[in-house]
């Protein structure tokens, strides 16, 4: 049977809290966080079951809800320590802890950036995690697992795996080929949305699919390797960004994604050089945004795309060109050969005047110019 939302606190998972606790109370000591531990000490003084605290006589229902707003709105994830986080409420009083602790929606964002210094210390934030996921209960789940430097030495997939049929937003960033292919396999029947950052320095030979995910819409993939194999299911995803990756490699995603409805690109200079790129139609696509410079060859990869119901569209100006007129005339080929209707234009790291594209494209509602630094 499904976990119960509410997670009863038994004496043997207290000492366990409270072993936690003072691990992590310690680290935080460390890094300069002694003020918020003086304030939470002199609160939870103050806080003690009085006629002066009359929060204390709300009913725990209220009490829950107002925990909830304390927290980043879901699916941001808080930390495990310091403020925002839900272990601060349960340093308050006896009263919070129980509430807190019987409180799911508290516990089902989860992040796990271990830069801990000390050893005892990162074992003490993995067996925090599990807590968290006990306490969880049956809910959703959002996992923001980055900055994983003791990744290699700690077994946080055996953690996190047993509970992937409750992921719903994940991100990660992996640097072993093993942990790639430990989420390859799995079946995440609600998760929505992929942030994934790739640090292998290996090729990937065989390929990696990710294909059941069947709620799965927005992707985020950075990949700072080559020859990648990695096969996600392009065909259902709503929105994309990719970064770090090769313009031919782009080109192969985007091929897929015929239901892109915002699509952000940041990409490396092609391997070799094209005169022109095969079309890519992506008719659904109402917003289009670049984020980094290209050489002046890879303005043919803009006007490649067929964007016909494009809105929004934003890059940055020596894409286009090195002259006015280039830029405007790229504009106007891009436009025309997609037929589309665009409502807003943001240029970045520009060295025109806004008058410039007012005068070119009247039509535009909102035109945007953002001044290239000197």
């Amino acid at each position: 049977m499904p976990a119960s939302p509410k997670v009863a606190n038994t004496a043997p998972t207290v000492v366990v809290e409270n072993d936690i606790e003072i691990r992590l109370e310690l680290e935080a000591l460390q890094t300069g966080k002694s003020r918020e531990i003086s304030t939470l000490d002199s609160t939870q003084t103050t806080l003690e079951p009085s006629s002066h605290t009359p929060i204390l006589t709300l009913p725990p229902e209220i009490l829950s809800e107002i925990f909830l707003h304390f927290l980043p709105p879901y699916p941001r994830t808080p930390p495990f320590i310091g403020k925002y986080s839900p272990t601060c409420l349960i340093l308050v009083c006896r009263e919070w802890h129980s509430v807190a602790i019987s409180t799911p929606a508290l516990w089902w964002g989860i992040q796990l950036g271990f830069n801990f210094r000390f050893v005892p210390l990162q074992k003490a934030g993995i067996a925090l995690a599990q807590l968290w996921l006990d306490r969880s209960g049956c809910l959703p789940l959002s996992i923001f697992a980055s900055d994983m430097e003791s990744y290699d030495a700690f077994p946080i997939f055996d953690v996190l795996v047993p509970h992937c049929h409750r992921w719903e937003h994940l991100t990660l960033a992996i640097n072993v080929y093993e942990d790639l292919h430990a989420i390859a396999g799995l079946t995440m029947p609600i998760l929505r949305t992929l942030d994934m950052l790739l640090e292998i320095e290996d090729a990937i030979d065989s390929p990696l699919i990710l294909h059941d995910v069947p709620l799965l819409r927005s992707v985020v993939l950075e990949d700072n390797g080559e020859g990648r194999n990695l096969e996600l299911p392009w065909s259902q995803l709503t929105s994309l960004t990719l970064e770090s990756l090769l313009v031919e490699d782009c080109i192969s995603i985007l091929r897929e994604t015929p239901n892109l409805v915002k699509c952000t690109l940041q990409l490396t200079v092609s391997r070799t050089t094209e005169d022109a790129y095969p079309d890519i139609s992506l008719l659904h696509l109402e917003t289009l945004v670049f984020e980094k410079d290209f050489c002046d060859v890879d303005v043919q990869f803009f006007q490649s795309l067929i964007t016909p119901a494009l809105l929004h569209l934003e890059l940055p100006e020596p894409f286009l060109g090195s002259s006015d007129s280039d830029c405007v005339h790229s504009l106007k080929a891009f436009a025309s050969k997609s037929r589309c209707m665009l409502n807003k234009l943001r240029i970045t790291k520009s060295r025109s005047t806004e008058g410039v594209y007012r005068d070119a494209f009247p039509d535009i509602h909102s035109i945007i110019i953002i001044p290239a630094r000197l």
